[in-house]
């Protein structure tokens, strides 16, 4: 499935397609980037998407990536040799998970990067407020609420539909996409999450808002 941008609908992509999966065709092989590198991306058996690296010895490897279905963004499913969403987050993403609808668009929030606000197809949305907000997140779309914390920042949290005051599982960008929030997140200090609460230096509380925790 794909987003057109412009309208922000759906449509619906059934093949491995180079215009659906933001594929590039070289020399008849499929490529994809990630992360500013190109690699030749290849289905398995198992309909799993891997791209192919070469090591020192000439050896080539596989390596497993998804795509994200809204910025159609490839992500690489391992970090360090170690799966980023490990069996039990994967199963909590299906359950939280939304299918797209064909009624709705979806348009990225100018507030808060990474989130996409629900909205009705047919109706005007200068005027009409989101029906809800989804994130990206191992291939699918979950819905997520924000959240203002004293002495911790914005918080971002992954919620069940069809039970929104259930229990909430927190998330934040690791620089290139949503992912479980870890113990070692930075927080944010009170006097910043003040500024935004009263309109002051919001640039400078994004800014600190979106440090990556490499950067402490």
């Amino acid at each position: 499935m794909s987003i057109e941008q412009k309208s922000g609908t759906f449509q619906y992509a059934d093949s491995f397609s180079s215009e659906k999966l933001n594929v590039e065709l070289i020399e008849g092989k499929k490529f994809i980037e990630i992360y500013g590198n190109k690699y030749e991306l290849q289905m398995n058996r198992n309909q799993q998407y891997n791209i192919i690296t070469e090591l020192n010895s000439g050896i080539k490897k596989h390596i497993p990536v998804y795509m994200e279905p809204l910025s159609k963004t490839w992500h690489l499913k391992t970090h360090n040799e170690k799966r980023v969403f490990s069996n039990v987050k994967k199963e909590i993403i299906d359950r939280l998970k939304v299918m797209p609808e064909k009624d709705r668009r979806y348009f990225e929030s100018s507030l808060n990067k990474g989130i996409f606000e629900v909205r009705d197809a047919n109706k005007d949305i200068s005027t009409e407020h989101a029906l809800y907000s989804v994130v990206e997140i191992n291939g699918s779309l979950v819905p997520v609420k924000t959240d203002v914390v004293p002495e911790r920042g914005i918080k971002y949290k992954l919620y069940n539909r069809k039970n929104p005051h259930g229990k909430k599982y927190l998330i934040e960008l690791d620089g290139n996409r949503w992912i479980f929030e870890m113990a070692s997140s930075p927080n944010v200090s009170k006097s910043l999450e003040k500024a935004v609460k009263y309109g002051i230096n919001k640039k400078l509380y994004n800014r600190y808002v979106n440090i990556d925790s490499s950067q402490l």
